[in-house]
């Protein structure tokens, strides 16, 4: 599937060929609505305190690559239909109602939002949700804790909202405060604020939920307004607008990163409107730069920065094409205006607030838990535990599930330290431990790591010596003072992310002397693909981040990505449907069986397919 070159849009043809377009595209999108509805009836299976055994996963699963196939044959009609500005509102129109439809749904193996919801009460309260962990409201009474200290006012609020007490309940990793950045706060606290008092969860669920909607479809509407700026047929929009995955993520499961996501495609929007010319123009650059659109590009990427901090990657790219556009000057203030703004977005996960960490505090056993005591405490049947252990050796999610249901009540005997958290102790812990899906670094990881005598299933892909392994170990483990047990996944982080930096300042300056948009959007796309990539965390929802440029990505293959990335809710199957048992007469049980085989067939197809249609194009260019 190709896009037509900038320069030489669609050309109208007959009638008749338009509006068979248009109706093969309604058709395909009835079907895509009717896997939609399908989806929303599915989802009752998956209610929170549902047997995990008897949930329909597999079902789940099929229908989202059934839809993702249907998908890729409406996006294929789209981008080849001559009348764009029907197709345009065609997509627009069922895009929306996609969401609406499944907005009300029950949200398929995801609990996430219980933390968003939690968080949003407590900055409604007035209390920083980065100084107490959930487990300290969950299990304080108001008699231990000093009337002045927020911790308090959180657990009087659980004792007289009934809701926000069930939400604390369902948190899962209770023992850690908050990792989510402000501005995505801000967006829980307005969520909670516009929840009637008398609404039940599910409700503020559906209102969360709504809130995340309209981020995600004013991405899309953005995404529309690139594509017509760099010439590409608007078709392309359906690209993001009708990705099953986006739709599930986003209106079923309400992730958070459709905030960010918005706010990096309005930057980066903002940035392509000051530099870049209109579509098929061949005159130079304008000699007046926009500055209203500098400012926006600024804003934009600061505020995208306060609600994931992932967006970051971007700056280098944006920072060097306003320098080699426009000048220093203008690379300056703009740089000048994202550090300012983006660190005022980020200081409260850093800075106390409203109350300091003494002496004696910071000395007490809470503040210096170490990361590897750090356990699921609530939430039994909830979504990802990050496989936190060296390659071959992770806990089982069923196992960590079943010890969650033994969470201690609210307000019980068990002594709580009332002290407020470390600044950025959950940002450390997720940095420094937590990976999930991958491959790139789970076979780094499994090669860099000493088989331990009483492991039983090592990992098929680790081909190097034992004996290699456990020399490399001790002495980056003496050399830095750790646990050897880290020094694996230290190594393959920093090998990645050296070779990530290389790239991103590579594409910074390839997209900096682009001439036309869609150039400068195809580096934007592959900063936040390779970004994600080569990051120890693959959540399906993460590759929302780089989906919207996906138009604009020069190899096709990776439109393949977000239907695949559907069979990682297979890990949830395996984990409750064998648990410590051995699957299919291999050595892996339960879920090690989802990390040792079926990320390697949910993956690997589709990186060989990217380096063969590479190989290709590069062969053909010759």
């Amino acid at each position: 599937m190709t896009s037509p070159p900038a320069s030489q849009p669609p050309q109208p043809t007959s009638s008749g060929t338009s509006e068979r377009s248009r109706k093969r595209l309604v058709a395909l999108g009835t079907v895509l609505w009717a896997g939609c509805a399908a989806l929303t009836w599915l989802s009752g299976s998956f209610a929170y305190g549902r047997s995990a055994n008897g949930r329909p996963i597999i079902a789940f699963v099929a229908l989202l690559a059934a839809l993702s196939v249907v998908y890729l044959a409406a996006l294929r009609v789209a981008v080849r239909a001559p009348d764009q500005r029907s197709i345009g509102r065609i997509t627009l129109g069922f895009a929306i109602g996609f969401r609406l439809l499944v907005l009300f749904s029950t949200p398929i193996q995801e609990v996430d939002y219980y933390r968003y919801l939690w968080d949003g009460h407590a900055v409604a309260e007035g209390v920083s949700p980065y100084r107490y962990s959930p487990e300290q409201v969950l299990r304080g009474r108001v008699e231990d804790v000093p009337a002045e200290s927020g911790l308090r006012r959180l657990i009087e609020l659980r004792t007289r909202d009934a809701r926000a007490a069930t939400l604390l309940s369902r948190i899962h990793f209770g023992e850690l405060p908050t990792i989510y950045p402000p501005v995505s706060q801000a967006v829980f606290a307005l969520s909670v604020l516009t929840t009637p008092r008398t609404a039940g969860v599910d409700m503020a669920v559906i209102i969360l939920k709504g809130w995340i909607v309209l981020f995600d479809v004013g991405t899309l509407l953005l995404l529309m307004r690139l594509l017509d700026h760099g010439g590409l047929p608007l078709g392309w929009s359906l690209a993001y607008g009708w990705c099953p995955l986006i739709i599930k993520e986003f209106a079923n499961s309400g992730h958070l990163d459709a905030i960010a996501v918005f706010f990096t495609v309005l930057a980066v929007y903002g940035l392509v409107r000051a530099v870049f010319p209109d579509s098929g123009s061949s005159e130079p650059l304008r000699p007046s730069l926009p500055q209203a659109f500098v400012a926006l590009s600024a804003v934009g990427l600061s505020l995208a920065i306060g609600a994931k901090l992932y967006p970051v990657v971007l700056f280098p790219l944006l920072a060097v094409t306003l320098f080699r556009k426009r000048g220093i000057g203008t690379a300056a203030r703009f740089s000048l205006a994202v550090a300012v703004l983006s660190a005022g977005c980020c200081a409260p996960m850093f800075i106390p607030v409203g109350e300091r960490l003494n002496s004696s505090e910071a000395n007490s056993p809470q503040a210096n838990a170490p990361e590897s005591d750090i356990q699921t405490v609530n939430a039994p049947d909830g979504p990802p535990v990050p496989a936190t252990s060296p390659a071959g050796q992770q806990d089982s999610l069923a196992a960590r599930g079943a010890a969650a249901q033994g969470t201690a009540a609210p307000g019980s005997a068990a002594p709580v330290d009332p002290s407020p958290q470390p600044s950025g102790k959950s940002l450390g812990v997720f940095l420094s431990r937590w990976k999930m899906n991958d491959l790139i670094i789970l076979f780094l990881e499994a090669n860099l790591t000493p088989t331990r005598d009483e492991v039983s299933a090592v990992p098929w892909f680790a081909i190097t010596p034992n004996a290699w392994r456990g020399s490399v170990a001790s002495r980056v483990a003496r050399l830095f003072s750790m646990p050897p047990d880290r020094v694996p996944f230290l190594i393959a982080r920093s090998l990645t992310a050296v070779i990530f930096v290389a790239l991103s300042l590579w594409w910074a300056w390839q997209g900096a002397a682009s001439l036309k948009a869609d150039d400068f959007l195809r580096m934007v796309f592959l900063t936040l693909a390779w970004f994600w990539l080569l990051s120890p965390t693959w959540n399906p929802w993460y590759w929302s981040w780089a989906l919207p440029f996906i138009p604009f990505a020069r190899h096709r293959t990776w439109l393949a990505v977000s239907g695949l990335l559907s069979l990682y809710y297979l890990r949830f199957y395996f984990a409750y449907r064998w648990g410590g048992t051995p699957v299919a007469g291999t050595p892996y049980e339960g879920e090690m069986f989802f990390h040792h085989v079926v990320v390697w067939i949910e993956h690997l197809p589709w990186l060989v397919a990217l380096g063969a249609e590479s190989v290709w194009k590069r062969w053909r260019s010759v």
